[in-house]
């Protein structure tokens, strides 16, 4: 067998299924790797003190990935010898909540990865506020019902990155109040998560260096931009697969504003009330990608004045449905520069072409795919004469006879 040189710094060996427990007594035997900086032992069935044991003895590794193994606890790993260990990731184990005050010794983490690792019920990072490094926390996939610290403070004041799903949540109110103790938070993900319970707009935090939303499969049964209100400086938010629960109540009252949110995405998603009524104060976005959506606007938001999104530049649809004039909806996007328009039913009747169309003199690329018009395709981009490229492919443009009467 040839000896593994031991300027090795990268290590991996993941997916190799031992059954026999001891396939790996000899691990104690690599601890002339000094120099080793990465080491992934993901999808094994490793669960024996031998290994944890062994892993000690690598006081220069930085990362380590033990996910997807049958650890249930780690009293055999010496985590102080792993002094420059910044990240952990212990995804797929059979551990509890103690996991929390374990790892918490590991004082140079910076990436800390505990999905799915059998968190339940109460969980209070306040066993994690050693951790004054921690920039990256991941606790998704647990029965997590609330999340608290218990004394009302933390030291995790680096951490910019917070990751939590499958979760039901029945005071959302308290759990903002909680994440709006962190105060470097840059990016919040919530995915497969149930929030419910009143949210008091008056008593949620400020989110001042809030930057990325990301909801996947979620449900919400309070009022989702007045949940959210109070993270104004917002660049970016991604929606995918989920029930904002916003009622028509909401339009009554002073939506929220999000001065600096450039970058919307919303796919696979349902929209009872009129979506650009709840976009209406995003007047800073300057990029909107819509996919796999139905958006719902009923006949008299055209008798209102739309909202003007002055810095637009960029429009991509994508197996949407419009139940309204779609050239309407878009028509004070007047700075878009590049739209792009697949798999969707553009719903124009005909009385729109009666009317001024609106003027894209900003326009360059236009991309359309797979995609049916119900009028003169033609007609309706006269007016986008700044175009550069035009990209069709798969279409119905349904271009008429009497069109080509016409100058």
């Amino acid at each position: 067998m040839k000896v593994i040189p031991s300027s090795l710094k990268i290590m991996k060996f993941y997916f190799h299924v031992f059954i026999n427990k001891n396939c790996f007594v000899g691990f104690e035997r690599l601890s002339h790797l000094t120099n080793l900086v990465d080491l992934d032992l993901s999808d094994n069935m490793f669960n024996g003190s031998h290994v944890l044991s062994g892993l000690s003895q690598h006081s220069s590794l930085k990362n380590l990935s033990l996910d997807y193994n049958q650890f249930r606890e780690l009293n055999h790993f010496n985590v102080s010898r792993l002094s420059n260990l910044e990240s952990l990731s212990l995804s797929g184990n059979m551990f509890n909540n103690s996991i929390l005050s374990y790892v918490s010794t590991l004082s140079s983490l910076k990436v800390l990865d505990l999905n799915n690792v059998g968190l339940k019920g109460i969980v209070d990072l306040q066993d994690l506020d050693s951790l004054s490094n921690l920039e990256e926390l991941y606790m998704g996939g647990n029965e997590i019902k609330k999340v608290v610290f218990s004394k009302g403070e933390t030291s995790l004041r680096k951490l910019t990155w917070l990751g939590l799903s499958n979760m039901s949540i029945s005071d959302g109110n308290s759990l903002l109040q909680t994440l709006g103790l962190f105060p470097s938070l840059k990016s919040l993900e919530f995915f497969d998560t149930n929030f419910s319970g009143a949210v008091i707009t008056n008593e949620l935090p400020s989110f001042k260096n809030l930057t990325n939303l990301i909801i996947f499969e979620t449900v919400f049964h309070n009022n989702f931009l007045q949940m959210i209100g109070g993270m104004t400086s917002l660049q970016s938010i991604k929606i995918e697969y989920s029930n904002l629960g916003i009622n028509d109540t909401l339009f009554d009252q002073e939506l929220p504003s999000f001065k600096n949110l450039t970058n919307l995405t919303i796919s696979d998603m349902v929209f009872d009330n009129n979506f650009l009524q709840m976009i209406g104060g995003m007047t800073s976005l300057q990029s909107i990608e819509i996919s796999g959506s139905d958006l719902s606007f009923n006949d008299t938001l055209f008798d209102q004045e739309l909202p003007s999104f002055k810095n637009l530049t960029n429009l991509i649809i994508d197996d949407t449905v419009f139940h309204n004039n779609f050239l309407q909806m878009i028509g004070g996007m007047t700075s878009l520069q590049y739209i792009e328009i697949r798999n969707s039913n553009l719903s124009i009747n005909d009385t729109l072409f009666d009317k001024e169309l609106p003027l894209f003199k900003n326009l360059t690329n236009l991309i359309i795919y797979n995609t049916i018009f119900h009028n003169n395709f033609l007609q309706m981009i006269e007016g986008m004469t700044s175009l550069q490229s035009i990209e069709i492919s798969s279409s119905n443009l349904n271009i008429s006879d009497t069109l080509f009467d016409k100058g």
